[in-house]
């Protein structure tokens, strides 16, 4: 078994075409007759332009490639997703069949092993199709192809409804006067399946598909798709947001996960069945601004569906935003906390002041006094140096848990206990959550704090207030982060709680907490269920400005707003944004890239204003940015909307290009003295955070380059979003970290992909040692550099057998050893078993059948049976062949 060591992404660059009659049942097939030299280059030089930049088209293996044809997918030809049942549409699909069939066959007369798995014709046109990666080029140059993508896998993204005011809206009646709940609507979870038979969702579930199994029962083997849909449409013991919403499940990720044939087919069959609202809490953790998911989402959201996508989890960094959520029609959705109270405190007489995050279930009393003592370590020796009865204690937290630290104070009888970390920045306090059960509150100071309440203490007696508890919205530490590449576009567009999340699973625990973007993105599924309630005439676009225009903007423990690359417009407050009357569209926008040093730069954008009120309003704007130096933001100081009516409003801004290489970010906020609204934006300066390579990915995870002509090579592709330098390639042992080699070397290198073919050499020409290594690329101008890896592993011997004939137990005892087995812990993440790492088996004296033992490390053993003996076998040949291509075989004779 092959393993490709990560998954390529694809960005589009293709070239129109025309169809050249491909929709007509009649076009005649291509002729034999050889084309002229300029036009075999001219359909080779388009072939190539219609081929991602993410596909290695070098390899004669085969590959899974989704093929988008130049014929408008069903949806383009309909104003909204209720129309796909209409005559015209189910006319132009039988037309799109015959022409989809056409083409069919074309596509398997490119070459024999060429195979069609899946058709796509609703909001994506195309196909899924195996292929010899060499063969895709001249798959490109038909005229009917528009563009070929490489198939991703695809994965869940994890790691009620009160939280984002969602029983508030509840109350609300909507134009037919019933509660605004999400009754009428159709929420579509893609995702791993549901328990349909849950008690809090099978009243909601309405239907849906295994796609992976290709049954009518997607049941959910896992939970996460349950959980996501207990999220949104809970109605039992838990409520999700939209508790009356009719769900719609399609099972499209497996236990490894999905590819984009099958959650391809989830979304087309969602839009078919008249989704309202579509859920993917899934995604790849690459970020491109194109892909077939993305077109077809898109598809999805102009003819009606509102489309909300999980941002991902891999955050902390910018650029981490992958695909779908990088599409720019759906609602992208980052996770932020739960609400957190903080106490905060006031030392008297002092007027300082201080706060923490609390440890403990059990709270501070309200309008409480009480005095502080510092016991250091806080060990039961400190306590009895001083009396601490009734007292509130510092203490300096050292390996102990902190559980043990309460526990001891609460012995020596304090009523209260300030924890604090050496060093520890108030910033990682906004992590904490209260889960310790002691019976006496505790909370964590930052060290600075701790610091000062010492030094009053050394000042005299220390007496601490309790002035109130905060409350707090954190954004969640994984979740991840834009700006997209290339197109620059603000990502998450907004955020939701996806931490400690508690909704349905299947089973008997009935319901767990999960964490993730995952849990983050149905709650605004919800909410986007409640407001197509409400306002059944509104798009999608209008749902996505509403929850996008009134968001919260969160803050840190500092007081500090998250920048815009990280929560977007904010956390969504469905009350404020289902009672809008002004929507601002786009939701968010960017003035792009400017050229560092290029002088001033001037750019401008067009935003809408739409008044959904019945009286004329006259909004007043203004600009906040984090910095204004060098930065000049011009927009019109009013503007009038008349009832029911839109404007539009032009935003400029002059840029100095000499400021600082940084994403820069700011709000417009328009107001017409009763509601707020506000819109994120961004420009940048070719940011030293941008990534110069931002793919590196092998062909395969392990190779063998010992010239026995098996496995020599493994293929490296990589992609430069632009020029870069200097590009070099490093390979560093994880088992020797000090082992560094260099394996390549380029200068220039141009924007677009690349790919070089290694064969374990180091640049010096010197074979590189067997190991488990970490590849880097490492990519630099005169300024800035940026990296990122892979992993590759070198195994260049063959496995070890040791065959021994027990012949008293008619058994032959096999023990078999190999380089690859002593990272089968490592293996495993990758989904591989430790029977893909080596296969054993044996042929019998006298027939050609390969029989396959199970590898065992401890314990491996062969039967012999009677009828072998009887019929005069006497012998076998055991081999061991290990998933680089290495064979070792050993005779053994059955008797002695």
């Amino acid at each position: 078994m092959r393993k490709t060591g990560t998954i390529v992404l694809s960005t589009l660059l293709a070239v129109s075409v025309s169809s050249l009659g491909w929709l007509s049942p009649n076009a005649q097939a291509a002729t034999s007759t050889k084309l002229p030299k300029q036009m075999e280059e001219k359909i080779a030089k388009l072939a190539k332009n219609k081929v991602s930049k993410y596909i290695d088209t070098k390899s004669s293996k085969p590959v899974d490639v989704i093929v988008q044809m130049n014929q408008q997918p069903v949806g383009e030809v309909v104003k909204n997703s209720k129309q796909l049942k209409s005559s015209p549409a189910k006319d132009y699909q039988a037309q799109m069949k015959e022409a989809l069939n056409q083409a069919e066959k074309k596509l398997t007369k490119v070459n024999s092993k060429v195979k069609v798995k899946q058709r796509f014709d609703t909001v994506f046109s195309g196909f899924a199709v195996s292929i010899p990666a060499n063969q895709i080029h001249k798959l490109a140059s038909m005229p009917e192809v528009k563009a070929v993508y490489p198939a991703l896998k695809y994965k869940a993204l994890s790691t009620g409804g009160s939280t984002v005011g969602a029983p508030e809206v509840w109350k609300l009646k909507d134009a037919q006067g019933l509660p605004v709940d999400g009754r009428g609507i159709k929420v579509a979870v893609i995702d791993t399946g549901i328990d349909s038979k849950h008690p809090d969702l099978k009243n909601n579930y309405i239907g849906g598909y295994d796609v992976v199994d290709r049954d009518n029962d997607p049941q959910d083997e896992q939970g996460h798709g349950t959980h996501v849909a207990g999220i949104i449409a809970a109605n039992g013991d838990i409520k999700g947001v939209a508790p009356e919403a009719s769900i719609l499940a399609y099972r499209v990720l497996g236990k490894q996960g999905g590819t984009t044939s099958d959650i391809l087919t989830g979304i087309e069959m969602a839009v078919r069945d008249g989704a309202d609202v579509m859920n993917l809490s899934l995604g790849a953790n690459a970020n491109y601004p194109d892909d077939p998911l993305v077109s077809a989402l898109n598809h999805a959201a102009k003819i009606g569906v509102s489309v909300t996508v999980a941002n991902g989890n891999s955050g902390g960094d910018a650029w981490t935003v992958g695909v779908p959520a990088t599409a720019d029609k759906v609602i992208s959705v980052g996770a932020s906390t739960l609400e957190k109270e903080f106490p905060k405190f006031e030392v008297v007489g002092t007027g300082t002041s201080f706060d923490g995050a609390q440890l403990t279930k059990m709270k501070f009393p309200s309008n409480s006094q009480f005095e502080i003592v510092d016991v250091g370590f806080g060990s039961p020796l400190d306590y009895k140096k001083v009396n601490v009865k009734g007292k509130y204690v510092l203490v300096q937290q050292g390996a102990a848990k902190q559980d043990i630290y309460v526990s001891n104070a609460h012995k020596a009888g304090a009523t209260g206990v300030l924890l604090y970390v050496k060093g520890q920045e108030q910033e990682a306090l906004q992590n904490i959550e209260a889960s310790l059960d002691n019976k006496i509150p505790a909370v964590q100071l930052a060290a600075k704090d701790a610091i000062d309440l010492k030094a009053s203490l050394k000042a005299g007696k220390a007496i601490a207030s309790l002035k109130e508890y905060k409350p707090y919205e954190f954004m969640a530490e994984f979740s991840s982060r834009g700006p997209v590449h290339e197109t620059w576009a603000v990502k998450p567009d907004v955020v939701a709680p996806g931490v400690g999340i508690k909704s349905t699973v299947p089973g008997e625990e009935k319901y767990a907490e999960y964490d993730g973007t995952s849990m983050a993105a149905p709650q605004v599924a919800g909410a986007a269920a409640l407001l197509r309630q409400m306002h059944p005439d509104w798009t999608p676009e209008d749902v996505k400005a509403s929850l996008s225009n009134t968001a919260k903007t969160l803050t840190d423990i500092t007081g500090k707003s998250y920048d815009v690359m990280t929560q977007g417009a904010g956390r969504i407050d469905i009350p404020k944004a289902i009672q809008a009357t002004t929507l601002v569209t786009p939701n968010n926008f960017t003035f792009g890239l400017v050229k560092p040093n290029s002088g001033e730069a001037k750019l401008e954008k067009k935003l809408t204003i739409k008044n959904t009120s019945g009286t004329s309003k006259t909004y007043t704007s203004r600009v906040e940015m984090a910095t204004n130096t060098g930065i000049q933001v011009q927009a019109p100081n009013q503007v009038e909307v008349s009832a029911n009516g839109q404007e539009d409003l032009t935003v400029k801004i002059t840029v100095d290009s000499s400021l600082p290489r940084d994403v820069y970010s700011g709000y417009l906020y328009l107001t017409d003295g009763k509601e707020e609204q506000k819109v994120p934006f961004t420009f940048s300066i070719d940011p030293a955070s941008y990534n110069r390579v931002n793919y590196l990915g092998v062909s395969d995870l392990i190779f063998s380059p010992n010239g026995d002509g098996k496995e020599e090579s493994t293929t490296l592709s990589y992609y430069v979003p632009t020029v870069a330098k200097h590009l070099n390639f490093y390979l560093r042992n994880l088992d020797d970290e000090s082992k560094v080699s260099l394996i390549h070397q380029e200068e220039n290198v141009g924007s677009g992909w690349h790919g070089m073919k290694w064969t374990g050499n180091a640049v010096d020409k010197k074979a590189v040692p067997e190991g488990i290594y970490e590849m880097q690329a490492v990519a630099s101008d005169d300024e800035v550099e940026s990296a990122t890896a892979a992993l590759v592993l070198v195994d260049k011997t063959a496995p070890v057998i040791t065959a021994n004939l027990n012949e008293e137990a008619s058994k032959i005892d096999l023990k078999i050893e190999d380089f690859l087995m002593q990272y089968n812990y490592f293996f495993k993440m990758f989904g591989l078993a430790q029977d893909d790492l080596v296969k054993v088996e044996y042929i019998l004296e006298g027939t050609n059948d390969r029989v396959r033992v199970p590898l065992n490390e401890e314990k491996m053993e062969i039967e012999i049976k009677p009828e072998w003996l009887e019929s005069g076998k006497t012998s076998m040949t055991i081999l061991a062949t290990d998933d680089a291509g290495n064979q070792m075989k050993t005779k053994v004779n059955l008797k002695k």
